[in-house]
């Protein structure tokens, strides 16, 4: 039996996986207290949730931000929790938390061998023109700003499966939706960087804007930089535009019936078409496009029509909807001369296979 947990701000997401065949069997979603509960251990607080810890053959952590050398996998080690501390100044809002279970979980821990995933080990060789940004050399040293990129398990595999010598452009549907331009399974372009406000909106975040316009709304508004940071982060995308503070899934099933839902759903269209062209210019064409993430099903229709406003690239796709009994399941037909794929896999089950495969 194998356990992969997804650490976020101050919860750890645990899906368990089946001794034989690999299946997912249950979730379990702990919070800070359990987690980091001086009474009970990490496998003793399993064991209350019903699982037998003694036939955990391997533990798998995933992590949305990594040390900038580290490797998928890493394992666990002080060296490697020591590197991860380090980026707490950068992400004080998920560090601190996965460190300090880390630093428990090694502790309590002699027997298991622990692996760390990091969302963003896949772009550690993006190029020099998309890894900085056009600012001072003094403040970008100061303050080690540079793109890190996100959602690189879900990228990595999209590249894999789509074959190597290939130009892919990978569109990850999830709670932050990003593109990334792959060539020869290496990462040329994302649209995300340093932090969830670039690229495209959330649920949450605004994603790209115009710096000048912070600005202008502090002086109208008084607001403080804390305020800004989160008005931006916590209170803009599909939330700000829509008022409305329910799930993506839901929003997309109010489409065509409010016209705050509409604008949003629109928007947010317009920005990941934005940066799928980027893509195709950067890498000068594509082959293969793939979309992934927890939000791929639920936005089904707004896919057909993104492709459908890119069918000039020569993609032909079959009729929507689309099957879902396929893990890895094209939706272009034959004679599409751009393949297109839906991964239904999530990124559990992705490291799961690289566990497997090991």
């Amino acid at each position: 039996m194998k356990v992969v947990g997804e650490i976020g701000a101050n919860n750890i997401k645990v899906t368990v996986f089946g001794r034989t065949r690999g299946i997912e069997e249950f979730t379990l979603l702990l919070g800070n207290e359990e987690v980091l509960s001086k009474e009970k251990s990490f496998f003793e607080v399993l064991a209350v949730k019903g699982l037998e810890t003694a036939v955990i053959s391997a533990i798998s952590l995933i992590l949305p931000f990594g040390p900038e050398k580290a490797k998928n996998p890493e394992l666990m080690k002080e060296k490697i929790i020591g590197e991860l501390e380090e980026l707490s100044d950068v992400y004080p809002s998920y560090i601190p938390f996965a460190v300090k279970f880390l630093k428990k979980l090694l502790k309590e821990n002699k027997k298991i061998p622990v692996s760390l995933y990091f969302d963003t080990s896949f772009f550690q060789k993006l190029p020099p023109e998309e890894l900085y940004y056009a600012l001072p050399k003094s403040s970008s040293k100061k303050s080690k700003l540079k793109k890190l990129g996100y959602h690189g398990i879900y990228h990595s595999y999209a590249a894999e499966q789509s074959g190597r010598n290939k130009k892919v452009i990978s569109v990850v549907l999830d709670k932050k939706t990003t593109v990334c331009g792959i060539e020869n399974n290496l990462p040329v372009t994302v649209s995300l960087g340093s932090t969830p406000l670039e690229g495209i909106m959330s649920l949450t975040s605004c994603g790209d804007l115009d710096p000048g316009a912070v600005f202008y709304i502090m002086k109208k508004t008084g607001y403080s930089i804390y305020k800004m940071d989160e008005l931006l982060k916590k209170e803009s995308g599909f939330f700000g535009v829509t008022d409305y503070r329910v799930q993506v899934k839901d929003l997309a099933e109010m489409y065509g019936n409010d016209e705050k839902v509409k604008l949003a759903f629109d928007i947010y269209r317009n920005q990941i078409l934005k940066y799928l062209g980027g893509s195709l210019a950067v890498l000068s064409g594509v082959d293969t496009i793939v979309f992934s993430g927890v939000e791929v099903n639920s936005l089904e229709g707004m896919v057909y029509e993104l492709l459908k406003q890119i069918n000039f690239l020569g993609i032909h796709l079959k009729e929507s909807p689309w099957e879902k009994d396929k893990a890895f399941s094209e939706i272009s037909l034959p004679d599409s001369k751009v393949k297109v794929f839906i991964n239904h896999k999530k990124t559990t089950e992705i490291v799961n296979e690289k566990m497997k495969a090991k």
